[in-house]
């Protein structure tokens, strides 16, 4: 039989296993709360409400929850992927047919225009267009000196064939430009023969503004995942360090 101190001793360790009890419960609502508020940094507030009812509990539901976010992220990733390579699959063609005339060119088709000193103003326009993507002063000069670059055609092709945009400065001083040429018609009629880099313009604007269009979208995902995961992974230290 208990004595009457033992019983008061244990009545007392029962008021505080609760009252510990009781603490632990208000640091894993806080830290529940901060969970989520950390999370709602990287979604937005609609997307966590379509999936749980805030509560401030914090148990193994919400570390679940948290886990359906990174899937649902990880899962849509593909798909945004997916949508960027059906847009492309319209630019594609073109900037595949302009690499493969500009690698059946002579040096001769560059070297025509050269010779002007005072050159035609189509062919003026055309190459202040492909030097705004090649990143050259657009002046008669440095074209001509672009013109005979032996690597002329190299850059060309690469700058068409590089998965990372241009920025949408060049994309807009480029489309500016390229607004004040009449169409591929014209081309016929003027005494130097530039059209294929009038082809290479128009593929090489109408690949970037896809990428400019649909790549941000595909970077912020990545960083959500990331960040997402960040968080997941240090849960269980959270949880420890608030139990104690």
């Amino acid at each position: 039989t208990k004595t009457k101190n033992e019983e008061l001793q244990g009545g007392g360790g029962g008021t505080s296993n609760r009252t510990k009890k009781q603490n632990t419960t208000i640091k894993m609502e806080s830290l529940s709360q901060s969970l989520y508020t950390e999370v709602c940094r990287y979604v937005s507030f609609e997307e966590v409400t379509q999936m749980l009812t805030i509560n401030t509990n914090f148990n193994h539901k919400t570390l679940r929850v948290l886990r359906l976010f990174l899937k649902e992220y990880q899962t849509s990733l593909p798909s945004t992927i997916a949508k960027i390579e059906e847009e492309m699959v319209e630019v594609e063609p073109k900037l595949t047919k302009v690499v493969k005339d500009l690698e059946s060119l002579t040096v001769a088709y560059f070297a025509q225009p050269c010779v002007y000193v005072m050159p035609p103003e189509l062919v003026v326009r055309m190459m202040e267009i492909v030097g705004v993507f090649l990143k050259v002063e657009p002046s008669w000069t440095q074209s001509r000196r672009l013109l005979r670059d032996q690597d002329f055609v190299k850059r060309l092709i690469d700058c068409a064939s590089q998965n990372e945009p241009c920025s949408s400065e060049v994309l807009e001083q480029a489309e500016i430009r390229l607004k004040k040429l009449a169409g591929r018609g014209q081309f016929q009629r003027c005494s130097v023969n530039v059209v294929t880099l009038y082809d290479w313009c128009l593929a090489v604007r109408d690949a970037n503004q896809v990428k400019l269009r649909v790549q941000p979208s595909v970077q912020e995902l990545e960083r959500r995942i990331v960040k997402i995961q960040e968080i997941i992974d240090s849960v269980p230290t959270k949880v420890r360090e608030t139990r104690r």
